[in-house]
Order: C-alpha cells, then sequence, then structure tokens
C-alpha cells in the first residue's frame, strides 16, 4: 500500500516496531496514573466513562453529525493535502472534497434506494415464496419429526409484507432530517480540514517543551496510521463487495449487488456479522430460486473462502496491521454503540475503536489498554507469557 500513500502525498505508516516516546517520558507519565492507587483510579474511571457514555447519549443530535465529519475529515486529508500540494487555493481544495463526498454519498444512497425499491416491487414474490417455504417446512417437520405443526393459511403473507414495506417507506421518508444531518457532516467536515493546523498546534503548545519534538513525532505517526486504517477500510468494503458480488452472480442468486454490500458491511463485525451476512442470500435464494441443497451449500462454501481471502490476504495487505482489534471488544462495542446512538453509533463504534487503539499505542501509561484492544497474543506482546510457559515446563 505504499504506492497509494505516496501518490496521496503521505509517508509509509510507521512499522509496528518503531518506538515514539522514550524512556524519560514513559517514567514521566508512570508517576502520574499508574501510581495512583487502583481502588481511587478505577472509580474514577468508571465514572467517568458512565459521564462519557450519558453525554453522548443526551447530545446525539449534535455528536453524530461530529463524529461522522470527523472521520470523514480524516478520509478527505489525504486528497485535501495533494490538492493544496498541487496549489490549488485552500477554499477550492476545501470545496472540491466536499463535493466528491457529496457526490460518493449521493451515489451510495441512490443505490441502496433502486435495490430496496427492486425489493418493493417483489413483495409479492417473496411473500408467496415465503409461503411455499414454510409450507415445505411444516410438512418436512410432520413427516420427519412427527411434529404436528399447524398449518399457516391463516397467516396472510402479502399483508404482512406490505405492512413491513410500509414501515420501510415510512423511514425512507424522513428526508428532512437526514438532510440537515448532512448539512452538519458537511459543516463539521470542512471546519476540521479547515482549522487542522490550529487542532494540532494546540496539542504541541500545551506539551512541555522538552517533549515537544517527541509529541510531534508521535502524532505524525498516529495521524498518519489513521488515514492508512480508515482509507483501507473502505478500500477492503469495496473488495469484498466486488468478490462477493461476482460469487453470488455466478450462482444465480437475486439482488446480487445488495446481498454483497450488506455483507462486506456486516463484515466488520466478527462472527455475528459474518453469520447473519450468510443467512442472507441463502434466505433470498430459498424464496426466489428453486432451492437446491447443492447452491445452498456452495453459497456457504465460497462465502467462507472469501472470508478466509480477507483474513489472510486483503485485511494484511490493505488495512494498517497494527490495527487488529480484538473479536471480544469489537463485538461489545458495536452493541454498546447501538444501544447508545442506534444503527449509526454500530457503523462508528468500530472505526473509533481503532482510532482508539492507535492512540492508546503511542502512549506509554496507555499501552496496557491498546493490548487488550489488540489480538496479537504472541509471547513478544505479552508481559506474563514467558512465566506461564516456564511453569508449563515445569510440570511437564
Amino acid at each position: 500500500m505504499s504506492w497509494f500513500y505516496k501518490l496521496l502525498g503521505l509517508k509509509n505508516v510507521p512499522t509496528d516496531d518503531e518506538k515514539v516516546l522514550d524512556a524519560e517520558i514513559e517514567a514521566k507519565t508512570s508517576d502520574t496514573l499508574l501510581n495512583i492507587p487502583f481502588y481511587v483510579k478505577w472509580p474514577l474511571i468508571l465514572l467517568g466513562l458512565f459521564l462519557a457514555f450519558y453525554i453522548l447519549y443526551l447530545a446525539q443530535s449534535t455528536l453524530k453529525p461530529l463524529a461522522f465529519g470527523i472521520l470523514l475529515a480524516i478520509v478527505l486529508n489525504p486528497v485535501y493535502n495533494r490538492l493544496l500540494l498541487w496549489g490549488w487555493p485552500k477554499f477550492l481544495a476545501l470545496i472540491s472534497c466536499l463535493l466528491l463526498a457529496l457526490g460518493v454519498l449521493f451515489g451510495l444512497a441512490y443505490f441502496l434506494y433502486s435495490q430496496i425499491a427492486s425489493f418493493w416491487q417483489m413483495q409479492e414474490e417473496f411473500a408467496e415464496g415465503l409461503e411455499e417455504v414454510s409450507e415445505k417446512l411444516r410438512s418436512w417437520l410432520n413427516e420427519n419429526l412427527g411434529l404436528d405443526v399447524p398449518e399457516l393459511s391463516e397467516f396472510d403473507f402479502k399483508s404482512e409484507a406490505a405492512n413491513y414495506m410500509h414501515y420501510l417507506g415510512d423511514a425512507l421518508s424522513m428526508t428532512s432530517t437526514v438532510l440537515f444531518s448532512l448539512f452538519l457532516m458537511m459543516v463539521y467536515t470542512m471546519f476540521v480540514l479547515s482549522y487542522k493546523p490550529l487542532l494540532l498546534n494546540f496539542i504541541y503548545e500545551v506539551t512541555d517543551n522538552k517533549y515537544s519534538e517527541k509529541v510531534k513525532k508521535s502524532v505524525n505517526e498516529v495521524k498518519v496510521a489513521i488515514q492508512s486504517y480508515m482509507v483501507g477500510l473502505i478500500i477492503e468494503m469495496v473488495l469484498i463487495t466486488a468478490i462477493l458480488y461476482g460469487v453470488y452472480l455466478l450462482l444465480g442468486i437475486k439482488h446480487a449487488l445488495l446481498l454483497a454490500f450488506i455483507a462486506a458491511v456486516l463484515n466488520f463485525i466478527p462472527y455475528i456479522g459474518s453469520a447473519i451476512a450468510m443467512f442472507f442470500p441463502i434466505f433470498i435464494y430459498l424464496i426466489t430460486g428453486d432451492g437446491s441443497m447443492s447452491t445452498i451449500i456452495w453459497i456457504v462454501v465460497l462465502y467462507n473462502v472469501v472470508q478466509a481471502i480477507d483474513k489472510y490476504v486483503i485485511v494484511p495487505t490493505v488495512v494498517a496491521s497494527k490495527v487488529k482489534l480484538n473479536a471480544f471488544f469489537t463485538v461489545l462495542a458495536v452493541f454498546l454503540g447501538g444501544s447508545i446512538w442506534g444503527l449509526s453509533g454500530m457503523f462508528l463504534s468500530i472505526p473509533f475503536m481503532g482510532v482508539m487503539k492507535l492512540i492508546f499505542d503511542q502512549i506509554p501509561s496507555m499501552r496496557p489498554y491498546g493490548k487488550v484492544l489488540g489480538d496479537d497474543t504472541s509471547p513478544e506482546n505479552l508481559s506474563i507469557d514467558h512465566r506461564h510457559t516456564r511453569v508449563l515446563r515445569k510440570k511437564t
């Protein structure tokens, strides 16, 4: 990926073995937070987390567009820097970046709208297919397991499908709220890009002059790593969508592009997201296809092959290798984000947790938190591993 960041005017992402802060800074920071008694430190941390989540919940109407604006600014920053290096005026570079982002967002919105509208037009076909599948399932349970499942003829699948489509139409009709949030997001993005030098200068000036150079180096490395991580996530999602789209087309599954896009988004949620994403094409195929068991097996096999390609090829190549998140905390962050901000919180939780890990890894006193968010269990990364190894050797 070095060619990609050189094209955008960035340096290569720093390697894992680079040390940003020396022992002098580590000793200074360890005299503050780490030496506080645990019975004082942990209640303060829990109280701070509670207040932070409470404020996030109360101010979500303002903070959600701000969070999306910051993420968008991080993604657009390489493009903005490249335009400035080409001699573009600052205002023109800002407007061009915002227009580029709006074009991509409106294109994505049009794609989703067209696909959902296609689903809407096929509601009768889906209802008939669902009724047929349920009848086959009832017959199989009665014949093979001896379960007397009542007939579902009284359940009107068509009317229920129409009701769900009505709810979907109500959700799509909330255009004024969406457009206002989009406007706020663009404003925040413009402000973050425009005042980025002031924000960075603030960090430098509040730091002791003795450590200003080291802090400057650390901030620059975190900034480049965050940019590479965010851009890498987008490239990963595009690649997964393209591969799965080809697979679903090959298997003759309807709405292949929408299903591939949903799978690419859910792919960010470990285990749970992958299982849900694999269920959708099987469900659509059972309703709209001939229900061949061999095709269902091929769906499962090829989907897991794509997952293996993503894990062992795409992620190490495209996404920054140092930002490998722990599956447990990833799932926990998704559900916490959903409980606070709904669907927006679920989407924002993973990239922001990746950003937090990158920042924690650069601060000596916070590195244990960065480690626990990651998934590196190698002996070199764990202080306790060598002692456990010696104990096991003695027992054997």
